[in-house]
């Protein structure tokens, strides 16, 4: 009886958590984190897909939200081009003789605190720590993937980080819970 109270839990969590580990240890579903929200998590991912259209290069950020908690990571792919039939299709050219990088991660600015109005805010002054924000250049249907580390003094509130380079400009955010 033992083992059939083993089996039942382990198929419950393969078909809940698309995975499990076995009997003596719970399934852990933190690793395959997308945004962390709402009480914030220790590893979130970030997909930015950069598309080719018009003649510009358009970014979408999923999720456009991620929120982490102090002492977090924040891991990001940038993918350049779009899977399309298990291929990727549509990416952005980057030619080395124009100036500039490719894509640029923005230190996240602090607007608000998540209990009410932005006021004199102390902490790190920067987020995102330990990682290249900086991606000079990026061929076309390669992946870059790194991570971010967040202070274990980042104040609790909302962020606004700028995606910027020769890609059309977004302004994700990232939320800092404790």
């Amino acid at each position: 009886m033992r083992r059939e109270a083993c089996v039942t839990v382990l198929l419950t969590s393969v078909g809940l958590f698309g995975g499990a580990t076995g009997c003596n240890k719970p399934p852990s579903v933190e690793l395959d984190t997308v945004s962390g929200c709402l009480a914030g998590a220790k590893r979130v991912k970030v997909l930015i897909e950069l598309e080719s259209k018009d003649g510009r290069c358009l970014p979408e950020v999923t999720p456009a939200s991620v929120c982490v908690a102090p002492a977090g990571v924040v891991w990001f792919k940038i993918q350049n081009g779009r899977m399309e039939k298990s291929r990727i299709q549509n990416g952005c050219e980057f030619p080395s003789d124009q100036a500039g990088p490719a894509v640029e991660i923005g230190q996240p600015s602090f607007k608000r605190r998540l209990d009410g109005p932005k006021d004199g805010a102390t902490g790190s002054k920067e987020l995102f720590l330990n990682c290249p924000l900086r991606i000079d250049h990026l061929e076309n249907g390669a992946s870059r993937s790194f991570k971010c580390d967040v202070p274990t003094d980042a104040i609790p509130g909302f962020y606004k980080y700028g995606l910027t380079g020769r890609i059309v400009t977004l302004d994700p955010d990232v939320e800092v819970h404790p």
